[in-house]
């Protein structure tokens, strides 16, 4: 999945219950959340958010735990969904047997370093 062009992120309390529906509507058809004052719905099983009272392009919805920041970037853009569980799982895996300096790469070609729990460091090859 390309990173979207804008990421917006939610508000604490909508994350919340989008993550709640989420959990609670495995194995249904279909669960969808107002969001934005019920102005969009958000669809979890496809993730997708539409406009519920105008046209409008149906933008893409990921959860995430893990952002970057490009050079020319002035927002954080949020990694792919597959991408962030890996590198939770390496930090989880650094945390759990403190052992730091794990080296990941990125699908954008960075090296993702973490140093410790409070730093990790995204570094382009130079190639």
């Amino acid at each position: 999945n390309a990173a979207p062009s804008v990421a917006q992120s939610l508000a604490p309390h909508v994350a919340q219950t989008l993550s709640g529906a989420g959990s609670a509507g495995r194995g249904q058809d279909e669960v969808v959340v107002p969001t934005s004052g019920g102005r969009y719905d958000v669809h979890l099983q496809t993730r997708t958010r539409v406009a519920v009272y105008w046209e409008e392009e149906v933008s893409e919805v990921r959860r995430c735990t893990w952002f970057y920041k490009g050079d020319k970037d002035n927002k954080y853009i949020p990694y792919s969904e597959s991408f962030s569980e890996e590198l939770e799982e390496a930090y989880m895996i650094a945390v759990t047997l403190d052992e730091w300096k794990k080296k990941l790469e990125s699908p954008n070609r960075e090296v993702i370093i973490l140093h410790n729990p409070k730093v990790s460091r995204a570094c382009r090859p130079l190639w």
